[in-house]
């Protein structure tokens, strides 16, 4: 039987002197995986909540192939152009054997919210978390760089827990309201 597994990461500059140096506008470039590690990963499935978070990337990675089921289909917000690239190159970087999965039927929710469409596209996470009554604190990825060098790993924690609840109440509030079932 397969199981949905919503998961997010988060991740931060390698080259984090060089990181320091750039305009905001040149930072952001370096969000990919050339540029950047994962620190934090989490996932939810039936068997509940999991969470890592450390400077160690190839255990984080790890674990996490590990901690998947035999079967299962990814489920997060912008997981195609962000996470799932960054997760198998990361692997990729690591030598880590990743587990299969179909990339086509991953489920991306912010695809589904828009139905399908391509391009830009307004509405984060945090938004579509006030939608299903989740209310948004103020923090964004951001501010995960700046909690990682302060070794604050507690923090990155609480913050990825949040993410991955928010994604969970907007799955399921797309189930209830059969977006789920829109296909291009």
């Amino acid at each position: 039987m397969e199981t949905t597994v919503i998961f997010d990461i988060e991740s931060v500059p390698i080259d984090t002197e060089k990181y320091e140096t750039l305009t905001a506008l040149e930072q952001k470039k370096t969000i990919n995986p050339i540029d950047q590690k994962i620190v934090g990963i989490g996932t939810i499935t039936p068997m509940g909540l999991w969470t890592e978070v450390g400077h160690d990337e190839y255990e984080l990675l790890f674990e996490f192939w590990q901690h998947l089921p035999q079967i299962f289909k990814l489920c997060g917000f912008n997981i195609k152009q962000f996470d799932l690239p960054m997760l198998v190159a990361r692997s990729f970087a690591n030598n880590i054997p990743v587990k299969h999965f179909n990339v086509h039927e991953t489920i991306d929710l912010r695809e589904y919210l828009n139905c399908h469409r391509w391009g830009y596209t307004r509405g984060k996470l945090k938004e579509y978390g006030d939608m299903v009554g989740i209310p948004d604190v103020g923090d964004d990825g951001s501010m995960i760089y700046d909690l990682y060098k302060e070794g604050k790993y507690s923090e990155i924690t609480t913050y990825l827990e949040k993410d991955l609840q928010i994604t969970k109440a907007v799955y399921e509030r797309c189930n209830q309201l059969g977006i789920m079932s829109l296909r291009r």
